[in-house]
C-alpha cells in the first residue's frame, strides 16, 4: 500500500471561529484490490495528534482518484462562502485509462462531508494509456475572483507536447469550467512540465512551481528540475514557452522532482518563499546529474519573491532515503510531492511528506513535522521531545528531557539546523561529553555528508584531554587554535559554549556549569568560508546538547556572557527592588515578591550592540498585566516600576503577548507587541530575546517546546546608545534560567 500526494491546509476563514487554526491533512491511498481514494485527517493541537474525519472516493462507479489539491476559499466567490474547502483530483476508469476526469469536490463542514462539483477537464476514449492522461490538479483563487484549476495535460502528444501545464477557470465556484489556456508548454516532443503548485505572495503576485522533465534524457532521476514562474494576477502567465527561472542555490544546488511551495510574511520585507523537492542535485540534465546528501534533509528559501538565488534550510521532516524511480516498484514514493504550510505566526513551516517503510517494496507512510525557516534568532525547542527541523548525518540522535543526545562512538556524526545563508552568527549551547572523546558546534557548514570530516565548515569544541579548540573541516582537518581549559574537561559535566564567527575571526568562550571561570580561544582564517548552517557534532564519543540558540553576530563593545546560575551565585549582578534568589539545584534566578512593581536585576555586562536572551517563566500574577522578561541598554537603574532608561521585552501572563517598550526614568513608552503562539501560561517556560543594534530594536518569544515565535521590531529614534543588560518582572513572580548575551 502506498500513501502519497499528502496535502495540508489550516482553516482560517470558516464561519465557526472555534475551527480557526485547525489543520486538515489529506493523502491518497493506493491499496491492492481497493479503488485509489483519499483520507482526510484533522489536528486541533498544531499537528501533535491527528484524527480521521472523512474518506473521499470518486463518485463514478469503478473509478479511482488521486487528489492533488485541497484549498480553503479566503473570500466568498461563485456562490461559495468563505471557508469552503475545495479538493481536486485526477480520476480514471480502472478498466480503461482512456476515460479520465479532473474532478472537484467541496466541503462546508470542515472536511467531514464532501459534495462533487464540476470537472476541470475530461478525457474520453483511446488511447487507453496512463501516459496520455490528466494529472496533479491545483486549485487557487485568482485576483479577478475566479477559481483557477491548474493541471498537467498529456493529451496533445501527437502535436509534440509530451506534457504541458494548463489552467481552466470558473466564475461559478467550480460548477462549470471554461476553456483551458497553456501556462507552460514546450512543443519539442521531449519536455514535460508537470506537478504545478501555485501560491499567492504578499505583494499580490502569484508563484507557480513545477518540475520540468525531459524525456530525451531517458532517465527520470537525471532530469525533472524545479522551476518557478510569476504572474501578476494568477490569470496571465506570459508566453507558455517561457520557463521562468530555475530554482537553485548560489553554489548550484537544485531541487529534483515534485515541488512543494509555501509563502510566509516572515523573514524580510517581502516575506519568505519556501520550496521543497524530492531530491537535491547538482549538474545538468543527463549523466552529469549528481544526487546530493542533502536530499530529503533540506528545503530551499528565498526572500526576494523568487528572484535570485535560494538558500537551503534544514527540512521539518528528514526523509532518508528519498525515492528513486529506478530502484524498484513503490520505492519512488519517499518524499514524493511533499506539501508545505507556514505556521499561524509565519515564523516556522509545517511539512507533510511520504516516507518509505523499511522492509516493504510497496509502502510509504506520511510524516508530519515543523521546522524553522532560517531567520534569526533561532532557538531549538528540545522541550518538544523531538528534533524536527534538524538534519542528521550519521550517528544515533534522540531527544529527551530537553536534551539532544548522540549515542555511540562513531566518527564525526553531526546534526545541522538553519540556513546556508548564515554568515556572522553566534551559537550558544550547553554540551556534555558522556564518555571520553570530543564534541562541539559547527558554524558556516555546507557540503555535508556522513563521515568524520565530511563537510565544509568550522568546528569548535572541547576534548577530554582538557582542550578547547577551533578548527576548519573541508573534508579534512585543519587546526586553527587550541587552549587548555581552566579546571579541565570532565565527562558527565555540563559546559556552556559560546562560539561566534564575525568576518574571518572565530571566537569561543567556555564555562563549566557550576563555575565562574571562563576559557577563551580565538582564531583568524584568512580567505575564510563565507556562510553556512550551524549545528552540533561529536567524535568518537556519546555527547549531549541543550539550550541551543543562534543569534546574529557583529563587532561590538559588549562582552559575550552566559549565566546558568547553577553555581548558586550571581556574581556581579545588582538588584533594584523585589526579592531575588539564586537556586543552584534548578539553575534559576527567582523573583518572589509578588506585590513588587517592576523589580530589576542588572547583569555585569554592558555594551552597544548585542542580543540578550533568557528562558522566562511567570509563576504568579499580582495584577492582570503582570509580565517578565529581559532588558537592554539599561542606564541609571533604581527601585520603581520604570526607574531606568532602557528597553524591556517580555511575556505578559494576562494578554498572552510579547511586549516591547522603553522606560525613561519613570515613564513607560510601549513600542510594539505581538501575540505569543499558544498564548502565555503560568508555570511554563518561554525563550525571550531582545536585540539592540543602532536604533533597531527587536524581540522574540516562543515556548521552549515550539519553533513558533512571536516577533516584534522597531526603529526607535533617539535611542540610548549603550547600556547594561538584565532581567525584570512586573507585578509577577518570575523565574529565569539560561541567561546569555552575544555580540551584535
Amino acid at each position: 500500500m502506498n500513501n502519497d500526494y499528502p496535502r495540508i491546509i489550516r482553516l482560517e476563514e470558516s464561519a465557526d471561529p472555534s475551527r480557526h487554526g485547525d489543520l486538515l491533512a489529506m493523502y491518497s491511498i493506493n491499496d491492492t484490490g481497493v479503488r485509489t481514494h483519499s483520507v482526510i485527517k484533522r489536528s486541533t493541537d498544531g499537528g501533535q495528534t491527528w484524527n480521521q474525519v472523512s474518506t473521499l472516493y470518486s463518485p463514478t462507479p469503478g473509478w479511482g482518484i488521486y487528489f492533488g489539491s485541497m484549498y480553503e476559499l479566503p473570500v466568498a466567490t461563485g456562490g461559495l462562502a468563505a471557508g469552503t474547502i475545495i479538493a481536486a483530483g485526477n480520476a480514471w476508469d480502472n478498466a480503461n485509462w482512456g476515460f479520465q476526469e479532473v474532478q472537484t469536490f467541496v466541503s462546508t463542514d470542515y472536511g467531514v462531508t464532501w459534495t462533487q462539483r464540476g470537472n476541470c477537464a475530461t478525457k474520453s476514449g483511446s488511447p487507453s494509456a496512463v501516459a496520455t492522461g490528466l494529472w496533479e490538479p491545483e486549485i487557487i483563487l485568482n485576483a479577478d475572483g475566479k477559481l483557477a484549476c491548474h493541471f498537467s495535460d498529456e493529451r496533445l502528444r501527437s502535436s509534440g507536447y509530451y506534457q504541458k501545464l494548463v489552467m481552466a477557470t470558473s466564475s461559478d465556484g467550480g460548477a462549470t469550467w471554461g476553456g483551458q489556456v497553456d501556462t507552460v508548454a514546450i512543443g519539442d516532443s521531449s519536455s514535460r512540465p508537470g506537478m504545478p503548485v501555485v501560491r499567492k505572495l504578499g505583494n499580490g503576485d502569484y508563484a507557480l512551481a513545477y518540475e520540468l522533465c525531459r524525456d530525451s534524457v531517458g532517465n527520470a532521476d537525471q532530469t525533472c528540475r524545479v522551476y518557478l514562474k510569476i504572474s501578476a494576477d494568477g490569470a496571465s502567465w506570459g508566453t507558455p514557452s517561457s520557463l521562468g527561472t530555475l530554482v537553485q542555490t548560489g553554489d548550484g544546488r537544485q531541487l529534483l522532482h515534485t515541488p512543494g511551495l509555501a509563502w510566509t510574511p516572515a523573514g524580510g520585507p517581502d516575506g519568505t518563499l519556501i520550496m521543497a523537492g524530492q531530491r537535491v542535485v547538482t549538474g545538468s540534465d543527463g549523466p552529469t546529474t549528481v544526487v546530493q546528501p542533502e536530499s530529503g534533509r533540506v528545503v530551499f528559501v528565498n526572500t526576494a519573491n523568487g528572484a535570485g538565488s535560494w538558500d537551503a534550510v534544514s527540512a521539518p521532516v528528514t526523509i532518508d532515503p528519498t525515492g528513486d524511480y529506478n530502484n524498484g516498484p513503490g520505492k519512488h514514493c519517499a518524499n514524493y510531492s511533499p506539501s508545505l504550510l507556514p505556521t499561524a505566526s509565519g515564523s516556522a513551516v509545517m511539512m507533510v511528506t511520504p516516507r518509505f517503510v523499511s522492509g516493504s517494496n510497496t509502502r510509504c507512510d506520511v510524516r508530519f513535522g515543523i521546522g524553522p525557516i532560517g531567520t534569526l534568532p533561532l532557538y531549538a525547542p528540545f522541550d518538544s521531545g523531538n528534533d524536527s527541523g534538524w538534519s542528521t548525518y550519521g550517528g544515533n540522535w534522540s531527544v529527551g528531557g530537553g536534551v539532544y543526545s548522540q549515542a555511540g562512538g562513531s566518527a564525526g556524526p553531526k546534526s545541522l539546523v538553519g540556513s546556508t545563508g548564515w554568515s556572522d552568527v553566534t551559537v550558544t549551547t550547553d554540551l556534555r561529553l558522556d564518555s571520553a572523546g570530543q564534541a562541539g558546534v559547527l558554524l558556516r557548514t555546507t557540503e555535508p555528508d556522513v563521515g568524520a570530516d565530511s563537510h565544509d565548515g568550522y568546528y569548535i569544541g572541547v576534548e577530554s584531554n582538557n582542550t578547547l579548540f577551533i578548527g576548519k573541516q573541508t573534508y579534512g582537518w585543519t587546526g586553527l587554535a587550541s587552549t587548555a581549559v581552566s579546571g579541565g574537561v570532565s565527562t558527565g559535566a555540563w559546559y556552556t559554549l559560546q562560539a561566534s564567527v564575525v568576518g574571518c575571526t572565530i571566537t569561543a568562550v567556555l564555562k563549566r556549569e557550576n563555575a565562574t571561570a571562563t576559557t577563551t580561544a580565538t582564531a583568524t582564517d584568512p580567505g575564510c568560508l563565507a556562510a553556512g548552517q550551524a549545528g552540533v557534532r561529536s567524535h568518537l564519543t556519546s555527547a549531549s546538547f541543550r539550550n541551543f540558540q543562534v543569534t546574529p553576530a557583529a563587532a561590538s563593545t559588549a562582552t559575550t556572557y552566559s549565566d546558568s546560575w547553577a553555581s548558586g551565585a550571581s556574581s556581579g549582578w545588582t538588584s533594584h527592588g523585589g526579592t531575588w534568589s539564586t537556586v543552584a539545584l534548578s539553575g534559576t534566578q527567582q523573583q518572589t515578591a509578588s506585590g513588587s512593581n517592576g523589580p530589576k536585576y542588572v547583569s555585569p555586562v554592558s555594551g552597544n550592540a548585542y542580543t540578550v536572551s533568557s528562558d522566562v517563566r511567570i509563576t504568579s500574577l499580582s495584577a492582570p498585566s503582570g509580565n517578565g522578561g529581559v532588558m537592554a541598554r539599561v542606564n541609571s537603574p533604581g527601585t520603581g516600576p520604570d526607574a531606568y532608561l532602557g528597553y524591556f521585552a517580555g511575556i505578559d501572563g494576562s494578554t498572552g503577548q510579547l511586549s516591547l517598550g522603553r522606560a525613561n526614568t519613570g515613564t513607560w513608552t510601549p513600542l510594539a507587541n505581538s501575540s505569543v503562539p499558544g498564548g502565555v501560561a503560568l508555570d511554563t517556560w518561554y525563550h525571550v530575546t531582545l536585540r539592540a543594534t543602532g536604533c533597531s530594536i527587536s524581540a522574540t518569544a516562543q515556548r521552549t517546546s515550539s519553533w513558533d515565535q512571536a516577533t516584534v521590531g522597531i526603529v526607535d529614534g533617539g535611542c540610548p546608545a549603550s547600556g547594561s543588560t538584565g532581567i525584570r518582572g512586573m507585578l509577577a513572580t518570575t523565574d529565569f534560567r539560561e541567561y546569555s548575551v552575544t555580540r551584535g
